[in-house]
């Protein structure tokens, strides 16, 4: 947090879910955490194996986040140049990065993040001289395999994750510019599915 109180950066190693609005949304009794088996699904309803019934509007299956070997040896990673396999503009692997590393939050949804995902990996396969440039500026961050915490070297720390963003956008001109075009997407979507003037009534109440 800065002396102005004015902004905050979160670094932590977990995702979303597992922070200060879980633990808060649990004290406001707004979240009850549920540990059971699903024995079976009605209408609006989710039976467990204890006897008890959830009453439902939607349902979420959450694989949690913990890197597959596969996809290293599948795509026969030694080192990742960003999201790129051994320097290679072909082989461009991509996932959500493990943590947090942030200080604005303008959407909580993955679309954005996998346009430009997308649009990144296209780009430099269709304009091979761009991605020249990105490797000439040894600016991109490099991650190898480390079998010691059990990590694949295609998963990225979020704050790796994020300078590859940034320096993508800073590098070629035209995945900058998309990127700024995203920023206003995200807002209108955000302001869409949630209208301030609502969550203030939710805070107040």
């Amino acid at each position: 947090v800065n002396s102005q109180r004015t902004a905050l950066t979160i670094h932590q190693k977990s995702r979303f879910g597992i922070g200060d609005v879980y633990f808060l949304a649990v004290s406001m009794g707004k979240c009850e955490v549920v540990v059971d088996q699903v024995k079976r699904l009605s209408n609006q309803g989710v039976h467990l194996e204890s006897g008890r019934k959830l009453e439902v509007q939607a349902i979420l299956k959450v694989f949690g986040f913990t890197g597959d070997w596969e996809v290293d040896r599948l795509m026969k990673v030694k080192s990742m140049t960003g999201l790129w396999a051994d320097t290679d503009n072909r082989r461009y692997i991509a996932s959500e990065f493990p943590g947090v590393f942030a200080n604005n939050f303008a959407s909580t949804s993955l679309s954005p993040a996998a346009i430009a995902w997308v649009e990144s990996a296209a780009h430099v396969i269709s304009f091979p001289k761009d991605w020249n440039r990105v490797l000439d500026s040894q600016m991109m961050p490099v991650n190898k395999p480390d079998p010691d915490i059990d990590r694949p070297g295609y998963v990225l720390e979020a704050r790796a994750g994020m300078t590859v963003a940034f320096l993508l956008g800073a590098i070629v001109p035209r995945l900058g510019e998309s990127g700024l075009k995203q920023a206003a997407m995200k807002k209108q979507k955000q302001l869409e599915c949630h209208p301030l003037e609502r969550f203030i009534e939710e805070c107040a109440s």
